[in-house]
């Protein structure tokens, strides 16, 4: 039998040490830079159940971006439905759709605003993770180290990146916005692990 592969999971825990904001602290420095209908809209995505976190929060935004757009918009602008919101009352839906889509442009800046590496946590970041991630290689006796974490920082990706480890995130940037986005193709590499 094989021995078995360890991987590392990692959570916000892992980069709260770093001064990176874990998902409640980033919610509430949000809330800083919405206007009021907009956090209404995102008290009200936060309070169904389920939708506790940016990413799912994201992925609704997402969804209802796409209907803000072209045939539906035309749809919703002849027929002129409302929707009843919390603190507010009626609104004319194409104009809760617009400010759902001011407030998914405004979560995305806010991600890349409030986790925005700093190089100067470099060396503290080595220090802690290095030591793990060599003993991962050590257990695991093998050149691929599998380490999943579900934060939007790069603290292992730049711990990575100082010690000569090469590693695949699955982002690449997108040379329209500038910005990095998941593309699955690139894990697809990675040999066999088992």
């Amino acid at each position: 039998m094989a021995n078995p592969h360890i991987s590392l999971f990692l959570g916000a825990g892992a980069s709260a040490f770093f001064d990176f904001p874990t998902t409640k602290t980033f919610i509430n420095d949000l809330r800083q830079h919405l206007g009021t209908v907009e956090v209404d809209l995102l008290n009200s995505i936060l309070a169904i159940n389920g939708f506790y976190d940016a990413e799912h929060v994201l992925e609704l935004l997402n969804a209802l971006d796409a209907v803000n757009r072209y045939p539906a918009d035309s749809f919703f602008r002849k027929y002129n439905p409302t929707i009843t919101l919390p603190n507010r009352g009626n609104l004319p839906f194409i104009d809760v759709l617009g400010a759902l889509s001011n407030l998914r442009n405004k979560l995305i800046d806010d991600i890349y605003r409030q986790y925005e590496f700093r190089e100067n946590k470099v060396d503290d970041i080595c220090k802690v993770y290095s030591p793990l991630i060599e003993l991962l290689f050590f257990l695991n006796q093998t050149s691929v180290v599998s380490v999943f974490t579900t934060n939007y920082d790069r603290v292992i990706e730049k711990m990575c990146y100082k010690k000569n480890i090469f590693v695949t995130d699955g982002f690449v940037r997108n040379g329209e916005t500038e910005k990095h986005e998941l593309n699955p193709e690139e894990y697809e590499w990675y040999p066999d692990v088992v």
